[in-house]
């Protein structure tokens, strides 16, 4: 009778929490009825968790009091770094279409807010990956009406891959059919690339869109080659092989001028070598020319004599001017740039600037640092 008498008062303290949560194993309702408090429970450091326990325990009734004190408080406890946690709970075990519809009405009033917030977005996840089709495309008409906004977020980016990953075709087109509208604004801020590459990325996708984004490019080759974000969607563009951009990168050849200054660019220089490694053979053949051709001007620079001395090596550009080198003698296996070194050297050069990739800000997303970059790759909910 004293522990139910001081439930409350329990409930914030660490030993009395665990006792509460061990009482309520054995379904006593009548503690329970007396922990109403339910919204300043949900933020607190040791409360949050008989919150989530009671949410796993107590009936349909019961569930039912719970929301309807604490729905209108939803948003600014998803805030909280334990009200999420306690928010997600509810989200996981609310079943009834009715407690459902309450929710969302009082959720939908802030989306992007939630999508933003170190807190909030976790929420959000919780509802892409628990409620179906239907209940969840409240956050798809928020995120659309603010696609721009959302994806130039480090932590929107990583929401709106995360509703590419568990849309509904319909939802899943509405979506892209917004990225791609916005993709060229996209590409050069340093979170919003990673959508643009995620969509590139994607499975089962109809290859029309890659065109579609692609297209998007062909007029700013050379600016967006030299931008440090946006020149990583330019080498997904060449390396998935896009049609429509691989043509146009091929007619950038015919300018030599802008050949060589995207050789001679700290991230250019990445560009035109994933270009070499897969361009087709008389691509290649007229790019080295070009690069033998200028060999003087482009030896001066420092990118350019990197890119040089690795062409020299695998092409056999030489120093006597000779147009190709002897680059049929050596078959395909000799052309083909190791494409997998310089990737893994990329950014680690002496004197290069480096390009954080998706991968490592995941991980380091992982162990709570957030200040890299947002990435594309598996961003996981460990909250």
């Amino acid at each position: 009778e004293k522990l139910i008498e001081g439930a409350l008062k329990l409930a914030r303290d660490q030993g009395g929490c665990r006792q509460l949560q061990k009482k309520l194993e054995g379904n006593d309702t009548e503690t329970i009825t007396r922990i109403f408090e339910f919204g300043d429970l949900m933020i607190d450091p040791f409360g949050n968790y008989l919150c989530q326990k009671l949410a796993e325990t107590c009936s349909t009734e019961e569930l039912a009091q719970i929301i309807e004190v604490v729905a209108p408080e939803l948003i600014q406890i998803s805030f909280n770094p334990h009200g999420t946690r306690a928010v997600q709970k509810l989200i996981e075990v609310v079943k009834d279409q009715k407690l459902i519809d309450l929710m969302i009405k009082y959720l939908s009033a802030d989306v992007v807010g939630l999508v933003k917030d170190n807190n909030g977005n976790h929420v959000v996840q919780k509802c892409l990956t628990h409620m179906n089709e239907e209940n969840k495309q409240f956050i798809y008409d928020s995120i659309i009406e603010k696609c721009m906004e959302v994806a130039t977020h480090k932590h929107g980016c990583c929401v709106i891959q995360r509703c590419l990953d568990h849309a509904s075709p319909e939802q899943k087109k509405a979506l892209i059919d917004v990225i791609i509208k916005y993709s060229l604004e996209m590409v050069e801020d340093q979170y919003g690339n990673y959508v643009v590459q995620y969509v590139l990325d994607l499975k089962e996708i109809d290859p029309e869109v890659f065109n579609q984004i692609a297209a998007r490019f062909t007029n700013s080759i050379v600016p967006l080659s030299k931008q440090k974000f946006s020149s990583n969607v330019i080498e997904k563009c060449l390396a998935l092989k896009v049609p429509v951009f691989v043509e146009a990168f091929g007619n950038l050849m015919n300018d030599e001028k802008s050949v060589i200054e995207l050789i001679c660019d700290s991230f250019g220089n990445y560009v035109v070598q994933r270009y070499i490694s897969n361009a087709p053979e008389s691509q290649q053949e007229l790019l080295i020319k070009i690069i033998s051709e200028n060999q003087g001007q482009i030896k001066n620079e420092q990118f350019g004599f990197k890119i040089f001395t690795k062409l020299q090596k695998n092409y056999n550009v030489l120093d006597d001017q000779s147009p190709t080198g002897n680059t049929s003698t050596q078959g395909s296996e000799q052309r083909s740039m190791d494409s997998g070194n310089y990737m893994q050297n990329r950014g680690n050069n002496q004197g290069g600037p480096n390009r954080n990739d998706g991968g490592n800000y995941n991980n380091n997303y992982k162990q709570g640092n957030n200040q890299n970059r947002g990435g594309y790759n598996n961003y996981n909910n460990n909250n």
